[in-house]
């Protein structure tokens, strides 16, 4: 029901008021941007946007308190291993649904250490492989993602790190 709803979401992010919640939820709901169904009493949002900027708030509140680390959400969620006696190549892909999350992560996370560690993580793989030129190269798509989150956190266009300063 919305008030199980509300109150969900006043409880999980401390400093919202049910009074505020109530009015996100109403306005989302007459816009037609979510959804209840009774049957199976879930929600759903119409557009993905939405629920991609609140799984990323969600991921930046774990990160931030330690109960998640980056490596393992890398290693478990965000990515692939990319078989090498397909392409040619071995390492880690970004799973593309994520992207949009990752980007919106980018921008919420206030430690860009984090972000660092990531984009990190993003590039091994794309440092290590050998170009060669008209070849397909899966890899590519991690190094214009790792450009895009670097732009996108402007404490980590100037931490003067290694990794960034190789993009």
């Amino acid at each position: 029901s919305e008030k199980d709803l509300v109150k969900l979401i006043t409880t999980q992010y401390t400093g919202s008021s049910t009074e505020f919640v109530s009015k996100v939820y109403l306005a989302l709901r007459e816009n037609g941007l979510i959804r209840f169904n009774k049957t199976d009493r879930t929600y759903s949002f119409i557009h993905s946007s939405l629920r991609e900027f609140l799984c990323a708030k969600a991921i930046c509140e774990k990160l931030n308190s330690g109960e998640i680390d980056i490596k393992s959400m890398w290693e478990n969620v965000f990515s692939y291993s990319l078989e090498s006696d397909l392409w040619g190549i071995g390492g880690r892909l970004v799973k593309p649904a994520w992207e949009q999350t990752l980007l919106f992560l980018a921008e919420t996370l206030k430690d860009s250490s984090i972000l660092e560690e990531l984009v990190g993580y993003i590039t091994k793989d794309v440092l290590k492989t050998d170009y060669v030129a008209g070849h397909y190269n899966p890899l590519e798509y991690n190094l214009r993602l790792a450009s895009k989150l670097i732009g996108l956190n402007t404490g980590l266009k100037n931490s003067g790190s290694k990794v960034i300063d190789l993009l």
